[in-house]
């Protein structure tokens, strides 16, 4: 507590807050009033007292110029609508959120996020629906309860990088538009036990460097793909496990 009793400098930009529940609003309200630089908060393991969506709403209403916001392993179930407003954020962490259902329609105007992370967030039902607007998009962590992802969503995520969908326990189908993603380094597939098919255009991400699938039981991969002599030119690493349709896979050299 002797923190918040000791002066912080109004130039101070980077704060984390290890246990914002046990500070009274007042001292936190005193703490935001001196500070208007602030671009990365880190607060994680935070719960859902009405302390803690005090903490959370004003730190969005209040820092406005915010580049980083890291929530990882929260158990709040309600992601403010002001979190549109934070115009500036670059990077959103709510990886490990176990009672979020859905996001706010709002998550969808951050036009300059290039880093969001919803791994692990069991709960989550979908991804919000207007997800192709965040098109800075550089780095995609997903877990939804969803059955499939919609068309001219993800695949219109046209500077994503790396993309990673994990634990989806209903998960079926992709999304047939992955051919867009023509920036695509890195595409993760883990833990979908019902995921029966990729999309055919996977073997058109020219710029893919490490493909990896894993734990998805129901998955049978196409015949005949290794022969294409456009499949993934860039692939550097590519590694499967826990396949358990798959017999036997024989991976052939693309011909100069």
């Amino acid at each position: 507590m002797k923190v918040w009793t000791q002066d912080i400098s109004p130039r101070t930009r980077h704060i984390s807050f290890p246990n914002p529940s046990r500070v009274p609003k007042d001292e936190l309200s005193r703490c935001y009033y001196k500070l208007s630089r602030v671009r990365t908060i880190i607060c994680e393991g935070l719960g859902s007292s009405a302390s803690e969506e005090f903490f959370l709403e004003t730190c969005i209403s209040r820092f406005k110029h915010l580049r980083v916001l890291w929530l990882r392993g929260s158990s709040f179930d309600i992601l403010p609508s002001s979190i549109g407003g934070l115009k500036h954020l670059r990077c959103l962490s709510l990886t490990d959120n176990c009672n979020i259902k859905e996001l706010p329609k709002s998550v969808c105007e951050l036009r300059n996020l290039q880093y969001l992370d919803l791994g692990r967030c069991e709960e989550l039902k979908e991804l919000p629906a207007n997800i192709k607007n965040m098109i800075n998009l550089r780095v995609l962590f997903i877990t939804t309860k969803q059955q499939r992802f919609p068309e001219r969503g993800i695949g219109c995520l046209t500077s994503l990088r790396w993309l990673f969908i994990a634990e989806c326990e209903n998960l079926e189908a992709l999304f047939d538009d992955i051919q867009s993603l023509t920036s695509l380094r890195k595409l993760l597939i883990g833990g979908c036990p019902k995921l029966a098919s990729l999309p055919q255009g996977i073997k058109n991400l020219k710029a893919l460097e490490v493909l990896m699938i894993g734990g998805c039981k129901s998955l049978k991969l196409p015949e005949g793909e290794s022969n294409e002599p456009r499949s993934m030119s860039r692939l550097q690493s590519f590694m499967i496990g826990g396949l358990s349709e798959i017999v036997s896979f024989t991976p052939q050299t693309q011909q100069e």
